[in-house]
């Protein structure tokens, strides 16, 4: 084997190795988050579009010195003013790991309430519906 291939096989095997350190710690950190969760609200202050992918960006009770925390949203052909409309300035759900707030998701999505077992009230209900109603617009 020459010095070149081996090489190759040294990167692709680290590359290999840091991918799946990066997926395991992301599975670890929601399992904690899982079993440990806290439920409160989250401000939505911003939304921004990066690469073709949909940033929220929000605040939630708890939060170290008002920490702004981010989410990814995918939905497709959408543009960002209709997302904006949506989302800026809503009161929406957020989990959080007890002791460790920077762990921390909103629930943007009916499968993130599903995911995290937390009941869907009214005024995400509302919302949800708003924002599958982009999506299924856009098909």
């Amino acid at each position: 084997m020459s010095k070149k291939y081996f090489h190759i096989l040294v990167f692709a095997f680290i590359l290999t190795l840091v991918m799946g350190l990066i997926f395991f710690n992301k599975l670890r950190q929601e399992k904690k988050l899982k079993l440990n969760k806290v439920v409160t609200t989250g401000l939505v202050k911003d939304v921004r579009i990066y690469k073709g992918v949909y940033y929220i960006y929000y605040f939630f009770e708890g939060a170290k010195n008002g920490n702004n925390n981010s989410e990814r949203i995918n939905i497709p052909n959408t543009t960002l003013n209709a997302l904006r409309g949506i989302l800026l300035d809503k009161i929406l759900p957020v989990v959080y790991e007890l002791g460790n707030v920077n762990n921390n998701y909103m629930l943007l999505t009916r499968k993130d309430f599903d995911k995290f077992n937390v009941p869907l009230d009214s005024n995400s209900l509302v919302v949800l519906n708003l924002i599958d109603s982009l999506s299924f617009s856009s098909r």
